[in-house]
């Protein structure tokens, strides 16, 4: 019961933070700028979404995971996963724009973001083997929108990232709601 009352308000200070924050900048467009974009390092709002919104998701993801670990080691991999992505955000922001290739903290950033997207799409295939198709197909959602939002250019990888950290988010809540 506490991982999923972790996990759900893990999503729900993301969401609120993320409509919080992109409406203190005037150039956000959440279909074509990522989460990470408003705490890119140089804007206004870069400590704050630092340790005011990424680095306290990660602590209650974390949180979630630990909650589950003792009854559902799949689903705190998944916790972790997630929380990693934030964790990294927070200690490394990215450049502007979030691009895939810059800075050595952009590298370090682009990383975390690989084991949430990556480990999360492995944990859910994992975790479907015992729970049943909607973990496997929302592991192929994180898996393709991951790399669609990898490819230059592509003019839509703040809204495919929203799908990818909805499904995410989804699944982790919903598992930990199963597993108690």
């Amino acid at each position: 019961m506490l991982s999923t009352i972790f996990a759900a308000v893990s999503f729900l200070l993301l969401v609120s933070g993320v409509v919080t924050l992109s409406r203190r900048r005037d150039d956000y467009n959440h279909i074509r700028d990522t989460i990470s974009e408003l705490g890119e390092t140089n804007c206004k709002d870069s400590r704050l979404a630092a340790y005011g919104l990424f680095l306290p998701v990660a602590i209650l993801l974390y949180a979630s995971g630990a909650a589950i670990s003792s009854s559902d080691q799949r689903m705190a991999v998944l916790a972790v996963c997630i929380g990693t992505g934030y964790l990294v955000a927070a200690i490394a922001p990215c450049d502007q724009g979030s691009p895939m290739s810059g800075s050595l903290r952009q590298s370090v950033h682009n990383a975390g973001g690989a084991i949430e997207y990556f480990g999360g799409a492995l944990a859910l295939w994992n975790i479907a083997q015992e729970t049943g198709p909607v973990f496997f197909y929302c592991g192929w959602i994180t898996a393709v929108g991951t790399i669609a939002i990898s490819l230059p250019q592509f003019p839509w990888r703040g809204l495919v990232q929203r799908i990818i950290e909805t499904s995410l988010f989804a699944c982790l809540i919903y598992g930990c709601w199963l597993s108690t």
